[in-house]
């Protein structure tokens, strides 16, 4: 995966981490994508089955609070799974 820049070295981390996970889950993988929306998906898998899963990396777990309030953040996602890291900073 190629990094444009943008993303923190945590951020970085956590997308080669996350890449790895759903390859070895045997979905295809890609990075950055521009949604209908106008929004950019981090990480985007195609399953073996047909599902898609979107990934959205932060570092700071605070970022995802506010996330749940609105509507239009992914609204092609039927779920959501969020997780941080034990070391991201709370706030």
């Amino acid at each position: 995966m190629a990094f444009d820049g943008r993303q923190s070295a945590a951020a970085a981390e956590i997308q080669r981490g996350v890449c790895r996970a759903m390859r070895a889950l045997g979905h295809s993988v890609v990075t950055e994508l521009s949604l209908a929306n106008d929004r950019r998906a981090d990480v985007v898998g195609l399953s073996p089955s047909g599902d898609i899963w979107i990934v959205e990396i932060n570092p700071a777990c605070s970022i995802f609070r506010p996330m749940a309030n609105v509507p239009n953040t992914v609204p092609i996602a039927t779920g959501s799974i969020l997780r941080c890291l034990p070391t991201s900073p709370a706030t």
